[in-house]
């Protein structure tokens, strides 16, 4: 059975009344575990889009529109930097939805 599978499960359950304190405490527990997880990939992926602002001396919204619009080229430290960024808002996605819970 795959995760979601088992998800389906427990939402099956606990929509018709069928839950107790453990499956709570448990889903609580791994959700805060997820979060913790995302945070530390946050900051350590901030950490190296950081890294490049100052390098470059640039704020990353400004990079990312110049290097969307051409005018940056395809250096490889501009791809990294880039595919941070995206990474970067992904988490801040996950992480919203893991603080909502």
């Amino acid at each position: 059975m795959t995760a979601i599978e088992k998800l389906e499960v427990l939402s099956r359950l606990v929509r018709q009344g069928k839950t107790d304190p453990l499956i709570d405490r448990t889903l609580d527990k791994l959700l805060a575990h997820k979060r913790a997880e995302a945070e530390v990939q946050y900051r350590r992926i901030r950490a190296n889009v950081k890294a490049f602002e100052k390098q470059y001396n640039m704020d990353s919204l400004t990079f990312v529109e110049r290097y969307q619009g051409g005018t940056l080229g395809d250096d490889a430290d501009f791809i990294e930097w880039y595919a941070l960024w995206n990474m970067l808002q992904e988490l801040e996605e996950r992480l919203n939805d893991l603080r909502g819970v």
